[in-house]
């Protein structure tokens, strides 16, 4: 019994060997293909990485030319605004006859027709 399974793993190891050296040579391509395509990645990374760095260099030199804020604050935007100005003047028109009193002010026209 035990030359039996002796002998049944023996085989079955000739077997393993022989699958493992078949999927070796069946993958090796693409394998190579994986290798190719990880090294291309690699650089474009690496290029992307010291377009980044040349990038924030040239920012720092240039803040004139920083993208611009995606938000603002009203209180902070009217703050630089006032002295360009003079100042606000705010006050009430009295007179009846200067105000708007609910006429209609036709929209822009964007080219596009969206309905009624």
């Amino acid at each position: 019994m035990r030359r039996s399974w002796a002998r049944e793993a023996e085989v079955w190891d000739r077997r393993v060997a022989a699958a493992e050296q078949a999927f070796d040579q069946l993958a090796r391509p693409e394998v190579a293909r994986l290798d190719e395509t990880i090294r291309s990645l690699e650089g474009d990374r690496k290029s992307l990485v010291q377009a980044q760095t040349e990038r924030d260099r040239w920012l720092e030199q240039h803040p004139e030319a920083a993208p611009p804020q995606t938000s603002f604050d009203l209180d902070d935007l009217l703050d630089r605004l006032r002295p360009a100005a003079g100042g606000w003047e705010v006050g009430r028109d009295v007179d009846p006859v200067g105000m708007d009193r609910g006429a209609e002010v036709a929209a822009p026209d964007l080219g596009i027709d969206i309905g009624p």
